[in-house]
This record gives structure tokens, C-alpha cells and sequence, in this order.
């Protein structure tokens, strides 16, 4: 399956309000994300990988950055973190960027995040089975992982 993301995801810094998502899926997203972090009481949390199928990577988060947590983010590509950290420059926020170039080991002690997020991104893990190992050594709490609906009947095809 051909998805334009893949070959055009710069296009969406240049043009933020093509790649913000729609209104509806930044509130329930954002709404998920503080309730599941406030139910487990993070304090951290970690995305990775940064690229999925929102159209500007690294916006998942802004929500708990701004509510107070510490925020990593990891991304494959050099460009795509330089773009990720002028945009959460510009909305003043802080933030970790780390680059990982295939997600099979995050680079963290045991335990580091308490909440770690994967928004529509793991098809882009070479490696499921070890990123999904490393993800949960390094998480404390809870893992969240978005899946898109069509990825199930995907799977169930092959």
C-alpha cells in the first residue's frame, strides 16, 4: 500500500495547517494522552518512532509538554528532527530530540519513561519484535500505541 506521507512528509512543515490532522483527532488524541498519563502519573514519556501518519511529526505531544511532562521524541531522519525541533521551538515548548536510525535498541536505562507513545508509526520499525522488547524495558508505566483501523485488515490478508 502506497501512502503519499512516506515520500512527502516535508511539505507539511512548510504548510502547518495541511499537516495539524483534523480538529476532532487533536482533541481525542490529546484527551487520551493526559488521561492516560495522568492515570499512571507520568512524569515522562518517550515517542518513538516520531514518524507515523500525522502530517507534521512531533505534535502528538504537545499537550503533555505543555501540561508538564518531559518529552523525548525519536526520529530515523536527521532532516525530520531539525524540522521537529525549530516547529516545538516556535511554540516554546521543550523537549528531548534523539535520533535512532532503526528503532532496534533505544539508547535509555531500564525504566526511563514512565509513559511511552507510538502513534501509527510501527510500520516503520524494521525490527517490530526488538523495538517492541526495548520499548517495554524502557518504559515504566504504560505503553500507548495508535493503530490505524485498516492495518488489522491488512494483517488479515497476508
Amino acid at each position: 500500500m502506497a501512502i503519499p506521507i512516506i515520500n512527502d512528509w516535508e511539505k507539511f512543515f512548510d504548510n502547518p495547517h495541511e499537516g495539524l490532522g483534523s480538529s476532532y483527532e487533536r482533541i481525542v488524541l490529546n484527551e487520551l494522552l493526559l488521561a492516560t498519563a495522568n492515570k499512571y502519573e507520568a512524569r515522562n514519556v518517550l515517542e518513538s518512532p516520531s514518524f507515523g501518519f500525522t502530517g507534521i511529526s512531533g505534535i502528538n505531544l504537545f499537550a503533555l509538554a505543555d501540561s508538564g511532562l518531559e518529552v523525548t521524541l525519536e526520529d530515523d531522519n536527521p532532516r525530520r528532527l531539525e524540522l521537529i525541533r525549530n516547529l516545538w521551538h516556535t511554540m516554546d515548548l521543550s523537549f528531548t530530540a534523539r535520533h535512532n536510525p532503526d528503532f532496534r535498541r533505544l539508547d535509555y536505562p531500564d525504566r526511563a519513561f514512565d509513559l511511552s507513545f507510538s502513534f501509527s508509526a510501527l510500520w516503520f520499525v524494521p525490527d517490530l519484535k526488538a523495538f517492541l522488547s526495548e520499548l517495554s524495558r524502557v518504559t515504566a508505566k504504560a505503553i500507548f500505541i495508535s493503530v490505524p483501523r485498516w492495518a488489522r485488515f491488512a494483517a488479515r490478508s497476508r
